[in-house]
């Protein structure tokens, strides 16, 4: 029986994000994506606090540049963002969580104070923790933040390496694609 769900940040929530940014600001994806997977993990795991800054260089931008392209002009899905609050939470009563590889002081970046309270029961980053997708640990944990076993989950994320590694610990997956595929989804396991 499926008691909670547990959303991808980026890609999911936010369906644009760093990658988008990156290349409209010339960066090239195929060139640099170890350069961007090598940052963000580390960010992702608090290991350094200037990954803006070090992206912005590789693409010999302002500071201020790179972070208008990375968030100002796109923000969360509201579409998404309603059916996790109006239906998920209030109609179907699952628990819902956030599972980010981000730095701890994401949800206050990316929501409004008091606003992820609205869509999340929980939720758990990896630069708060120390362990980052797709490491079972940081399943397992979220998990029990929401007070159910991995086998009542389903993670919904973009990267097809998450969704195994939620799969490894017994949760289901749904990688997600877009809003229509991921409800269509959803409803097939519900």
């Amino acid at each position: 029986m499926i008691r909670a769900l547990i959303f991808d940040y980026f890609g999911v929530i936010r369906t644009t994000g760093l990658r988008t940014a990156f290349t409209q600001l010339g960066g090239d994806l195929s060139r640099d994506e170890t350069f961007i997977a090598d940052v963000t993990t580390a960010a992702g795991y608090g290991f350094i606090t200037d990954a803006d800054e070090q992206i912005a260089q590789r693409l010999g931008v302002e500071l201020s540049v790179w972070k208008e392209a990375v968030s100002g002009a796109h923000g969360n899905d509201p579409v998404l963002l309603a059916y996790i609050a109006d239906v998920l939470r209030t109609q179907k009563h699952l628990k819902i969580g956030l599972l980010s590889n981000a730095s701890s002081q994401a949800g206050a970046d990316y929501f409004m104070p008091g606003e992820a309270a609205r869509y999340f029961d929980t939720m758990l980053f990896s630069g708060e923790v120390g362990h980052a997708k797709p490491e079972a640990a940081f399943y397992r944990m979220i998990a029990e933040k929401l007070g159910v076993s991995t086998q009542e989950c389903v993670m919904i994320d973009d990267r097809k390496e998450f969704c195994l590694g939620a799969e490894y610990v017994g949760m289901q997956s749904i990688k997600y694609q877009n809003f229509e595929q991921f409800k269509a989804d959803l409803e097939k396991l519900l």
